[in-house]
């Protein structure tokens, strides 16, 4: 008998469990031809990995010991109750890929702590937090929610006790991080803000803080680089553009007064870039309060579902040191702030959140890569980390604690919840009209913003267009809303003749620029055409 075929015989009966049906079929194929090699090839590699799944299946975790405490983290396989001494200064990091169940864990984990702690919960797509306000109210506990277009918000408004040249250099940072501003437009958004403080007495105690609107017009009377400033107020005017009248309020909503509240913050609907805006403005100023004031305010719990957003290498690594957010990530552990952080994969992920999260969590991931950096985080063996590839599935994952008896990693299940049907739209505006309420705001509109361009058209030398200029407004309007760089080839000349012709006729009042944002996060130009110039009306 062939050597080969009695090798695999052995090591088939060696598996304490049963070969599956094509493994067997394989082998009794494998008897009538001995000397097939492709298919001894086969049977080989089916029980290898059979070998490979029994060892990791027997696994065991350590059972983890009970310890005292009101925090339900979850249960053991076993059915026993895992409930832990969670601190409010103990950062949470959960990674789990798509249908992981990182979701229905926040769900469960917040129903306990909105009974007991103020919340922020940034939900940037799903609208699926609002069911939270209703399973509260059942709780006897009020959840508001607040969507980002009834959200009256002035960034310019220095958060209390923090100084306003330190609040000048952290809304900088923001607008740099995440609306990527050159660093030359950095400057003048320093002076232009230094400037505007000055002129209302904000270094003084006075509240009369400056709106959107007038940061823009002073920073178009400055005489300072062209691209530079050109480059900060296209970013500053799309910001106006999109949110409109919610900057338009010299006291908006007050950080600190939020900060008291049960809050879910619904971003969907508003760009990836103005959601980071949004999301690590109102972090920042909680941030940078809670340092300057100490210890003594309430604790906060905040709720990130999509992590990596702000939590990245990009951001930490950044031309100016690291962002505000990851450096104050440690700081505020001793400031009553618990961060809950989820994200899908640890590419890009930053350091900041991984060495400051006391407790981490592993879930179902995409790649063998989540798997090994995450468990390696996590003290993991190589083993258990086998293991996870294999066995992790919604609701099952594996948890490493940095404090406590249980400093061993062990397995924890997390059981579904049953959360009540989501609110309509006009009971979620009733909720922000009894938000408004519970802070005690009274808005100060200062007025309606006129959206404009910054680049005001010179004047016209001659309204008499050229030929090329006649052929690429002909093509713009017979291609509408294209970028500026797909009209070179529809008008058959080169990129750097359409640059020119495009900025003549914008010069004359025949086309108008329009800088958007992407959903990858670039920029792009968008070319409008201007009913202006020898009778060229376009429809």
């Amino acid at each position: 008998m062939n050597d080969d075929f009695v090798s695999l015989l052995r090591q088939a009966a060696s598996l304490k469990s049963n070969l599956d049906i094509r493994s067997t079929l394989y082998l009794h194929a494998l008897a009538c031809r001995p000397h097939d090699k492709q298919l001894a090839q086969r049977v080989r590699s089916r029980l290898d990995t059979a070998a490979v799944k029994e060892m990791v299946r027997n696994l065991p975790f350590i059972t983890p010991a009970m310890m005292a405490g009101s925090f339900l983290l979850g249960y053991h396989q076993s059915g026993k109750a895992l409930i832990e001494p969670i601190e409010l200064s103990n950062h949470l990091l959960l990674l789990s890929g798509s249908g992981g169940g990182k979701t229905i864990n926040f769900f469960f984990w917040l129903q306990q702590v909105i009974s007991t702690t103020p919340v922020w919960i940034f939900d940037f797509f799903k609208r699926e937090y609002r069911r939270l306000s209703a399973a509260a109210y059942q709780l006897g506990h009020e959840v508001f929610v607040l969507r980002w277009q009834r959200f009256p918000f002035n960034p310019l408004r220095v958060p209390t006790n923090v100084h306003p040249s330190e609040w000048i250099n952290n809304l900088v940072d923001v607008l740099a991080s995440t609306l990527a501003v050159p660093p030359v437009a950095r400057n003048i958004l320093r002076v232009a803000l230094t400037a505007l403080y000055r002129k209302r007495g904000i270094f003084d105690g006075s509240n009369d803080y400056p709106v959107w609107k007038e940061l823009i017009e002073h920073i178009e009377s400055m005489k300072v680089s062209k691209p530079a400033k050109q480059a900060l107020l296209d970013r500053l005017e799309t910001l106006l553009a999109v949110a409109g009248d919610m900057l338009s309020y010299r006291i908006g909503f007050p950080t600190e007064n939020l900060e008291g509240q049960r809050v879910i913050f619904e971003m969907d609907g508003l760009g990836r870039m103005y959601q980071d805006f949004y999301t690590a403005l109102l972090l920042t100023a909680a941030f940078t309060r809670r340092v300057a004031t100490g210890g003594n305010l309430a604790p906060l719990v905040v709720t990130l579902d999509e992590g990596h957003r702000l939590y990245s290498k990009r951001l930490e690594s950044g031309p100016e040191g690291p962002s505000t957010i990851t450096t104050m990530t440690s700081l505020v552990r001793a400031e009553k702030m618990f961060l809950l952080v989820g994200v899908q994969s640890t590419h890009d992920l930053a350091h900041s959140i991984q060495s400051n999260s006391s407790t981490k969590l592993l879930g179902r991931c995409g790649t063998q890569e989540d798997y090994v950096r995450m468990g390696r985080s996590m003290g993991l063996t190589r083993e258990q980390i086998e293991w996870c590839k294999f066995h992790l599935k919604p609701g099952l994952f594996v948890a490493k604690l940095n404090y406590g008896k249980n400093l061993t990693p062990f397995l924890l299940n997390v059981p579904m919840v049953d959360v009540p049907q989501t609110l309509s739209d006009a009971e979620v505006d009733a909720s922000t009209q009894r938000l408004i309420l519970a802070i005690g705001w009274k808005g100060n509109r200062v007025e309606t913003p006129t959206i404009k361009t910054s680049a005001k058209p010179e004047a016209r030398t001659s309204d008499k267009l050229t030929s090329d200029e006649e052929a690429f407004l002909r093509c713009v309007r017979e291609h509408l809303y294209l970028t500026s760089s797909e009209y070179a080839p529809l008008v058959g000349i080169s990129q750097r003749k359409a640059l020119a012709l495009r900025k003549q006729l914008c010069r004359k009042g025949y086309l108008e620029e329009w800088p958007l944002d992407t959903e990858h996060g670039g920029r792009i130009i968008v070319l409008i055409p201007k009913k202006e110039g020898n009778g060229h009306d376009h429809d």
